[in-house]
């Protein structure tokens, strides 16, 4: 009879550990996406970098159309060292004695 009684407690035990179990499986993590929930819409994305894309194939068409005065007006937009290296004289040192 004790024996019955204690495999009742111990499935009674498993039984909420399980229930435990589940409830905590079913709360969502910060990076979980359910498998019925639609993708994330990334077109507004896709849209700039097609939009940057076009730019920069631009600006090289230009340089290219433009032959040397593109480069140079590029060089020329360097701006220009306002302190140069300043050389120092030679250290003098002291005999020893």
């Amino acid at each position: 009879m004790a024996q019955e009684d204690v495999s009742g407690l111990t499935q009674g035990a498993h039984s909420l550990a399980d229930t435990v179990t589940r409830g905590i499986n079913r709360i969502p993590t910060p990076g979980y996406r359910p498998a019925t929930s639609r993708p994330a819409d990334t077109s507004w994305h896709n849209e700039m970098v097609r939009q940057a894309n076009r730019g920069f194939q631009q600006r090289v068409e230009a340089e290219r159309a433009g032959g040397r005065a593109a480069g140079r007006a590029a060089v020329a937009k360097t701006p220009a060292k306002r302190n140069p290296k300043r050389t120092l004289p030679p250290r003098t040192t002291a005999k020893r004695k």
